[in-house]
């Protein structure tokens, strides 16, 4: 290769990883208390399977049954109920089917 092939490919890759490295930097604006911790939670359930309902609520509408050992992403709590995502959708678990590793 010639000297100016060789310059110009070093400053393409250089350009290429300063985008990558800007894009992955784990650095936030956010003030430390802000920042918010991703929490996964594993199902576990003696008969198998968790109900993930459309409201903190028995009687509420079953969106899908998740087996256990599938991981849930919590987003929040309500009494004896979490709010969680799982598979692209949002409902809510009893708590006693979750286990925190």
């Amino acid at each position: 290769m010639k000297p100016n092939y060789v310059a110009g490919l070093v400053i393409v890759i250089l350009f290429f990883v300063a985008i990558f490295v800007g894009t992955t930097s784990s650095c936030s604006n956010k003030a430390p208390e802000q920042q918010t911790e991703r929490i996964i939670a594993i199902v576990k359930s003696p008969t198998g399977w968790a109900e993930m309902r459309g409201a903190p609520t028995k009687k509420s509408l079953l969106m899908m049954q998740i087996c256990n050992y599938v991981c849930v992403e919590v987003i929040g709590y309500s009494g004896e109920w979490v709010k969680v995502k799982a598979n692209g959708r949002t409902g809510y678990i009893d708590n006693g089917l979750l286990r925190y590793p």
